[in-house]
């Protein structure tokens, strides 16, 4: 499949084409689009440098599905090496791209129609989703803080910018296991304008709290990501609300009887402890760890 061309040409032909359906939104029927086709066919008669004709049948074939997807992208791609200036090209290539997971060219297509069209939400979002996909932490954050300081009320946003901002954390743990022993703990202070460990900590924790805020429902698993969270802090206490807040959900769950366990016993409540332990052991019979919990912590009967 053709990557998309070109190079910025001061020649550059203006195209407005009004046919621009989001994706999401209402598609387009199969009758508007055969209309559109026909339309464009008749354009590119009269006049084969017609761009706005190359888009729209670039944007209808778009919408016939992926079986349609590399006629569509010829299309789009010839109008972009012929010069178009039409953000429907890199709006639908950046879809396109994404839905065939080349995930690099999706990034340069949205980065180009927010060129373009900057502060375009829709592709905002796509791109932080993207960059969060690519495992690009720092850029995921970079995304999703603007669209959550335009809009704090957007759970959605609230929710992935500190999932980001958990796995930056996570990949500065991972990176630092990697290291020899006896360098870790000698690791320079953080780079002016890049957060330590401690604060992508209370990042990743702080927009998670405004999301459950927000909306008390959260997804299955999103509290039990805010229990690792705080268990990784330290802060013993609120990694059991928040796993209590995911038993709710799902009161069986191993991992969270887990951290619950062993979340008591850092407070030194050996019989909650216990307690939990035994509900772990319930949930995964085969795990060692949950059946030596409840050997370690079971009370002592007196003789």
């Amino acid at each position: 499949m053709l990557a998309l061309a070109g190079v910025w040409s001061y020649r550059q032909m203006r195209s407005a084409g009004d046919f621009f359906p989001r994706v999401g939104k209402t598609a387009p029927s199969p009758e508007q689009i055969q209309r559109i086709l026909k339309d464009s066919e008749k354009r590119l008669t009269q006049d084969p440098e017609n761009l706005d004709a190359l888009v729209d049948q670039g944007v209808a074939r778009f919408f016939m599905g992926p079986d349609h997807y590399s006629e569509s992208l010829n299309a789009l791609n010839t109008a972009w090496r012929m010069s178009a200036f039409d953000p429907r090209i890199f709006y639908y290539s950046g879809i396109l791209y994404e839905d065939l997971s080349l995930f690099e060219e999706s990034e340069k297509q949205y980065r180009r129609f927010l060129k373009h069209m900057p502060n375009d939400r829709e592709v905002e979002l796509r791109l932080a989703r993207l960059m969060f996909r690519m495992g690009k932490w720092d850029e995921s954050v970079h995304y999703y803080e603007n669209l959550v300081k335009a809009n704090p009320k957007d759970v959605t946003s609230t929710v992935n910018l500190g999932l980001a901002y958990a796995r930056r954390y996570q990949q500065y743990q991972d990176e630092l296991a990697k290291k020899p022993k006896k360098t870790q703990g000698t690791e320079k202070p953080a780079e002016p304008g890049t957060l330590d460990p401690n604060a992508l900590l209370s990042r990743a924790i702080e927009y998670l709290e405004k999301a459950s805020k927000l909306d008390a429902d959260l997804d299955d698993g999103l509290y039990l990501e805010l229990a690792k969270l705080y268990f990784a802090k330290g802060d013993w206490q609120n990694c059991v609300n928040a796993g209590f807040s995911e038993l709710k959900r799902k009161s069986d769950d191993a991992e969270t009887l887990k951290l619950v366990t062993l979340a008591y016993e850092k407070l030194g409540d050996k019989a909650k402890a216990y307690e939990f332990a035994a509900q772990w052991e319930k949930s995964d019979p085969k795990s060692r760890q949950a059946h030596q919990k409840v050997v370690q912590l079971k009370p002592r009967t007196k003789k």
